[in-house]
C-alpha cells in the first residue's frame, strides 16, 4: 500500500499480535503530499515491513510474490501507485488469492486529455480484467462500494469496510441555540465528503 496512515498504522499493529506472518509492503518510501501536509510519516511500527526500491527492488517483486503464493495479499487500490498495479497483474499471474482495498478516485482532480484517454480506453479496460480475479472487494465508503460496481463487480463481492482508533470517546451531546455542532477531524477537502456530510 501507500504509505499507512494513523489509524491504518493502529490496524497493523493489532493484526501483527495476531497474524505472526503479517507483513506490510509500502509503495515507496516517503509521501510528499502527506509530509506537506504535517504528517508525521515515522510511526510506531510493531509489524514487519518492507518498501518497494528500497527493501524490494522492483525486479525482486517476482520472486517475492512467488515465495508467497500461498498467502493472502490486500492491495491498496488499483491503479493509483504504479508499482501496485503491477503487482496486480503479477498475482494475476501466479494464480494468487487477493483483495482490492480501496477508496473510490477522486473525481475532481485534473487530469490531462492524454491521461484520461489513456485511463479510458487502456487502464480501465485492464484493470477490469485484472480485478476478475479478486476473492473480494474492501471498499472504504459508499462512493468506493459505487465504484467497484461501475467495473462491473457484483455486490456479494463487495464488503464494506473501516477502520478505527483505540482512543475513548469524550463526546457530550449539546445543543447550543438549538443547532447541533459537528467536530470533523480531518482534511477539508472535498474527497473527505464534507459535503455529503
Amino acid at each position: 500500500m501507500n504509505i499507512p496512515s494513523f489509524h491504518q498504522n493502529d490496524l497493523f499493529n493489532e493484526l501483527a499480535k495476531n497474524y505472526d506472518e503479517f507483513e506490510a509492503i509500502f509503495a515507496h518510501e516517503k509521501d510528499e503530499d502527506r509530509v506537506n501536509q504535517g504528517w508525521n510519516v515515522k510511526q510506531i511500527q510493531h509489524y514487519n515491513f518492507k518498501t518497494i526500491g528500497k527493501d524490494l527492488k522492483f525486479w525482486q517483486l517476482f520472486s517475492y510474490i512467488f515465495k508467497n503464493r500461498k498467502a493472502t495479499h490486500i492491495v491498496n487500490g488499483i491503479w493509483a501507485e504504479k508499482s501496485l498495479f503491477f503487482v496486480i497483474i503479477l498475482l494475476n499471474i501466479f494464480r494468487v488469492n487477493f483483495l482490492i482495498y480501496s477508496e473510490a478516485p477522486i473525481s475532481t482532480k485534473y487530469r490531462s486529455f492524454t491521461k484520461k484517454i489513456l485511463l479510458h480506453f487502456i487502464i480501465k479496460p485492464l484493470a477490469k480484467l485484472l480485478i476478475i480475479n479478486a476473492k473480494g472487494f474492501l471498499a472504504v465508503s459508499i462512493f468506493a462500494v459505487e465504484y467497484f460496481e461501475t467495473l462491473g463487480v457484483e455486490n456479494d463481492r463487495i464488503y464494506r469496510f473501516g477502520y478505527f482508533r483505540d482512543v475513548k470517546s469524550t463526546f457530550k451531546k449539546r445543543l447550543i441555540n438549538e443547532i447541533a455542532q459537528l467536530i470533523f477531524v480531518g482534511q477539508l477537502i472535498e474527497r473527505k465528503g464534507i459535503m455529503t456530510l
